[in-house]
């Protein structure tokens, strides 16, 4: 959306609603963030110290782009609060070097086999790619945080965000 309010501005065109989603958008990891850490408190755990997996890397479903993807955000907030985090995304099975997040180049995405036996205390899911069922996924984890609607109302450790 910003792109969109830098244009109309230049022809004098009001953007505000443009705008307030931007900051919207802008605000989610943070919601996200704590949606978690209420769902860790309600199990009696905290964020610092907990084994977190985000689900979905790439910036939309369905793709390998991880260009832009808030889910970096994401990750380097939950990390300055303590949080161990790991990621599994089929699409992006690598994270490539880029000039905004460089320092998470290299790192790989889990397998289905090692998150099943790693005991993680949170999932969150970021992209809800077509191909990851979610629903088996919370299985694995103490807490389940569905940012994208993707799991289904009868899991038991659910929390939307």
């Amino acid at each position: 959306p910003f792109y969109l309010t830098w244009k109309a501005k230049e022809f004098g065109i009001s953007t505000k609603f443009i705008e307030l989603a931007g900051e919207i958008n802008t605000s989610m990891p943070q919601y996200v963030v704590q949606r978690t850490m209420e769902g860790l408190n309600d199990q009696g755990k905290a964020l610092k110290g907990a084994k977190v997996l985000l689900i979905g890397l790439a910036y939309k479903k369905n793709v390998d782009d991880v260009r832009e993807s808030p889910t970096f955000t994401l990750w380097n907030e939950l990390e300055s609060r303590g949080g161990l985090i790991d990621y599994y995304d089929p699409f992006c099975p690598e994270v490539a070097s880029t000039r905004e997040h460089g320092h998470f180049a290299g790192i790989c995405s889990k397998t289905l086999e090692e998150i099943k036996t790693a005991n993680y205390d949170v999932a969150i899911i970021a992209t809800a790619h077509d191909n990851v069922d979610h629903d088996e996924l919370a299985q694995y984890v103490g807490v389940m945080v569905d940012a994208r609607g993707a799991c289904s109302e009868s899991i038991q450790n659910l929390v939307r965000a």
